[in-house]
């Protein structure tokens, strides 16, 4: 397993063995990726450290195999780009795992931008803290912040700054590293979930089994990096659609993962759609996005209609089980 030694008088870590895959996911984002990879090149890795980079191309039909192939990374052993032709962000992660020779997995997204010494303070919990997961932290690129925004938008933008603050520890996508011994215990993403299938949640759910199976999770603070996300997202419609995705695939995790099938019942429905139309003129937000009480009844909309679905077949998991049934 990959081993450095914390030298608490310098706060910097010495590396004795380093084995670590950046692991990148990417469909038809070329022009992202590459200011993505452009940034990765830039990171001021611990000295010594041996890393691969893999970007799975998840059915690209733009240069993404062109941007991979001249992407300059000085401190990597390798970029590889390898397609997955399966759709799907989970089936695209999954692919990636099958990939990696390290043993220190590191995902991270097409649209974000590092600091210089991201990579060190991700790394450094694994010994100093003993961890067998870290969760990264992320910001919004400035020019996507807007005054309207609340800790419920930051949060479905991918920022983990209301997290942070409220104390919570779990894994998002664009920035979350574990030991690949984890996979022993929960081997992977349900391809049920997240981009491409149900919409979200598919590190979410991961995140919840390393914890179920005793694992030890971390937050890591320093390890920052930028989110520049696309910004059509910043639309009201754009919300609505997020947050019905968003319940869609928590029905789906309370069904299969939770064994909780309580639906939302017609009399709740009919007062949440009453409560959302009465107030949601007076919340509208002055200049675009959607108000958290549009997003909530989305969400209760898209759960409550998903968990009809669900509820027609077999749950696909034990409960709270670290992988779905076999057959």
């Amino acid at each position: 397993m990959a081993h450095f030694t914390c030298l608490e008088s310098t706060g910097t870590f010495e590396f004795v063995s380093r084995q670590v895959s950046v692991l990148l996911c990417t469909r038809n984002r070329a022009p992202d990726l590459k200011e993505t990879l452009v940034s990765l090149g830039q990171v001021q890795p611990p000295e010594g450290i041996e890393a691969e980079v893999v970007v799975i191309d998840n059915g690209s039909t733009d240069e993404t195999g062109e941007v991979v192939a001249n992407a300059k990374i000085p401190w990597a052993t390798s970029v590889r780009c390898v397609i997955e032709p399966k759709p799907g962000v989970a089936n695209a992660r999954n692919r990636a795992l099958a990939e990696a020779k390290g043993e220190i997995i590191v995902f991270v997204d097409d649209d974000i931008r590092f600091e210089p010494e991201w990579m060190t303070h991700i790394l450094a919990p694994f010994e100093s803290e003993s961890a067998d997961a870290v969760a990264g932290s992320i910001r919004l690129a400035p020019h996507l912040q807007k005054d309207w925004m609340t800790p419920k938008h930051e949060t479905m933008y991918a920022s983990t700054r209301p997290a942070e603050e409220r104390g919570d520890v779990y894994l998002t996508g664009a920035n979350m590293a574990f030991r690949k011994s984890v996979l022993e215990k929960v081997p992977g993403f349900d391809p049920r979930l997240g981009p491409g299938a149900l919409g979200f949640s598919e590190e979410s759910l991961f995140s919840d089994q390393i914890k179920e199976a005793g694992f030890k999770m971390v937050r890591a603070p320093k390890s920052l990096v930028i989110h520049h996300f696309r910004p059509d997202r910043l639309s009201r419609e754009s919300l609505q659609k997020a947050g019905y995705s968003q319940g869609r695939s928590l029905a789906y995790i309370a069904y299969h993962w939770k064994h909780d099938e309580t639906p939302i019942s017609g009399l709740q429905a009919m007062r949440a759609k009453l409560g959302y139309l009465r107030r949601s003129k007076a919340e509208a937000t002055p200049s675009g996005g959607a108000t958290p009480l549009e997003i909530d009844f989305y969400t209760s909309k898209g759960y409550a209609e998903q968990l009809k679905e669900e509820m027609k077949g077999p749950r696909r998991y034990d409960k709270r089980g670290l992988k779905p049934k076999s057959g």
